[in-house]
């Protein structure tokens, strides 16, 4: 396959949302990823099984060595985030991304990434990108033991900590009182688990120095 643009290979990708075989892999697409890249709208990239095992490969030789050099990472909660936030591409015959990111890591590492996720993998859901930034913010704050976070891109993060400043007192709020504000109501079941109220947290960052 030669080296092209996203344009040059959008054609491909749309018989492939329309249900056409082996367009661009011989084995058959499971799934389109969505993926911001570095300009433009969104991307999908075909997903095999092929892919899916180099992929769970890569990231489980990673989380090994990062676990042998800083052993203190089993320790405590975790913050993935794969792929972009908001409602990916609706439409064809192919399923368009997953409902949790942790379903990249394959079947050996998803149910065990699971059981330490700092934020739920409903907030996706959220179409407002303030209101997406702000709920993520407020499950990440609540956690005083935050050992790891894999982002799809590091603007991402940067943008979250200017929302931090920004949205300092809500944020504080929200934890010392419980809940998320904006959070859709349709969420709020879900991600209950992570919104508990916690004073004493909220204390905590009250007394702390964000501006570094």
């Amino acid at each position: 396959v030669p080296l092209r643009t996203y344009a040059g290979f959008e054609p491909w990708i749309d018989r492939i949302r329309a249900g056409e075989a082996t367009v661009l892999t011989a084995a058959p697409v499971t799934r389109l990823i969505p993926t911001g890249g570095s300009a433009g709208g969104s991307k999908l990239i075909p997903w095999t099984s092929e892919l899916a095992a180099e992929f769970t490969a890569s990231i489980g030789a990673w989380i090994v060595d990062l676990q042998r050099r800083c052993p203190s990472l089993r320790d405590g909660p975790a913050y993935w985030s794969i792929s972009p936030q908001g409602s990916p591409p609706s439409g064809g015959a192919v399923p368009i991304g997953f409902e949790d990111d942790t379903a990249y890591l394959g079947r050996a590492l998803a149910p065990l990434m699971a059981t330490v996720l700092a934020a739920p993998a409903c907030l996706r859901g959220i179409d407002d990108l303030a209101a997406f930034r702000h709920a993520t913010l407020r499950c990440l704050l609540a956690q005083r033991d935050l050992r790891l976070i894999s982002v799809w891109n590091p603007s991402f993060l940067t943008l979250l900590l200017d929302h931090a400043q920004t949205e300092r007192e809500r944020l504080i709020a929200d934890i010392r009182l419980g809940g998320a504000s904006g959070l859709p109501a349709h969420l709020t079941r879900s991600a209950r688990p992570w919104l508990r109220a916690d004073p004493a947290r909220a204390r905590e960052l009250e007394q702390s120095d964000w501006s570094s």
